[in-house]
């Protein structure tokens, strides 16, 4: 016999409890019907809850193993849906344990994108701390790729050794490098444990800096920087060419030219125009910069525009848009051998010919007119005998249409005075 299945299912097999199928809102999994997939599986098409693949944790959006939403721990980093035991170079964990490209000024990062643990090769190779830059910062020295920090008094060194200063702290008592050790030489005070010296930037003989306006006078001596688009140490300022770097923000369709310390962008694409950091295109149909014919329509594409010539018309949409006779090609619709066709500019009309009545697409002859009637008294008129069957003739063509009545003549005009009455209307012709 037939058993109803449970209410939960739509359909069932064997028993009630064992669907097949469920309704609008359930979700099938193992022969129930439940709201929501449990961890590790996940709402297929046919809605059925189907298994994550083996590399995913609880969560997937589909059965391959880049579907992941969440991941075990053998591979707990999600990178593009996939479960990965490590975070690729140049890229790092975050909170939720996904994978976050690191910034540009880092080759490898952890924990955040501009906590840098190694440099990229070009530009600001070195890292000092957590910071990648050109040249190690003062009071540090290059430890193969790391800036490491001097030791005893200097500002710059070497090593880590005291006597491996390269430069000595402008305030202090030591501020001046003599073989390799800071100290206070012959020509400067200390006072209250300060070395004074000159300002050097006060004299074009002393400034060295590569920009004099970034000279800094120091009790030791003086400091330079380099302006914004320059990488250098202050007294040697190179042009940082951030068009050649890629880092410049022209648009794509823009072209990048290197200037000192910064750089231009110009719309360089034809039918675009922008500042060159955003390039639109050019919409040549509305502000009527196209050439297209009189007789064309203008139509807008990506960084041009192209013209077709109007219905009725035909050429190159541009120098020429030819009427087209379409009686002359018989492509026109007048009804055949009932209409005429007659060519307009960019079209024709259809007039039916005389004798046909209609739109001229479709022409029809009237229908024919009944007989007279008899005079009243007349003598039927004799049967005839009907003529033996034989075969059905074609019905004859229907009679042409009689001419129609004259119009009665018109009266002729009367003076005001003229207090004859105007003579009868003559009488239509039999």
């Amino acid at each position: 016999t037939c058993e109803l299945c449970a209410a939960e299912c739509r359909t069932c097999v064997n028993a009630s409890t064992v669907c097949t199928s469920c309704g609008d809102t359930g979700i099938l999994h193992a022969h129930s019907c439940v709201d929501t997939c449990p961890a590790g599986t996940y709402v297929s098409a046919g809605g059925t809850c189907e298994a994550c693949h083996a590399s995913c944790g609880d969560s997937c959006a589909g059965d391959g193993a880049t579907d992941c939403t969440s991941c075990s721990s053998d591979a707990p980093y999600l990178l593009l849906g996939s479960c990965l035991a490590a975070c690729p170079e140049g890229m790092f964990d975050d909170e939720a344990q996904s994978c976050q490209t690191c910034s540009h000024s880092c080759g490898s990062c952890r924990g955040s994108a501009t906590t840098c643990t190694s440099c990229p090769t070009s530009v600001n190779p070195y890292l000092s701390g957590s910071t990648c830059v050109a040249a190690c910062p003062r009071g540090t020295y290059l430890n193969g790729e790391t800036c490491a920090a001097c030791g005893g008094a200097c500002a710059a060194c070497s090593g880590p050794g005291a006597s491996q200063c390269t430069e000595c702290y402008p305030t202090g008592a030591a501020p001046h490098l003599v073989v390799g050790e800071c100290v206070c030489t012959q020509g400067y005070a200390v006072a209250n444990g300060t070395c004074v010296a000159v300002d050097e930037c006060a004299s074009p003989e002393t400034n060295l800096c590569a920009f004099p306006d970034t000279c800094i006078n120091t009790a030791a001596g003086f400091d330079c920087a380099c302006p914004p688009g320059y990488v250098g140490d202050g007294l040697t300022c190179i042009d940082f060419d951030e068009c050649a770097a890629g880092v410049d923000a022209c648009d794509p369709l823009a072209s990048c030219t290197n200037t000192g310390g910064g750089y231009n962008c110009t719309c360089s694409e034809a039918g675009y125009t922008g500042d060159g950091f955003l390039c639109s295109d050019i919409n040549e149909c509305f502000v009527g910069t196209h050439d297209c014919h009189l007789q064309a329509t203008c139509a807008n594409t990506a960084g041009s525009y192209s013209c077709a010539c109007n219905a009725g018309f035909e050429g190159n949409g541009r120098s020429s848009c030819l009427n087209i006779d379409e009686c002359a090609r018989g492509t026109d619709n007048c009804h055949p051998d009932r209409a005429e066709c007659i060519d307009t500019y960019g079209s024709f009309t259809c007039t039916c010919l005389n004798g046909f009545g209609g739109d001229g697409i479709s022409c029809a002859a009237p229908p024919p007119s009944p007989p007279p009637s008899a005079p009243p008294g007349s003598p039927p008129p004799p049967q005839t005998p009907p003529p033996p069957p034989s075969a059905p003739s074609p019905p004859p063509p229907p009679p042409p249409l009689p001419p129609p009545p004259c119009p009665p003549p018109i009266p002729p005009h009367l003076p005001p005075d003229d207090p004859s009455p105007p003579p009868p209307p003559l009488a239509p012709p039999a």
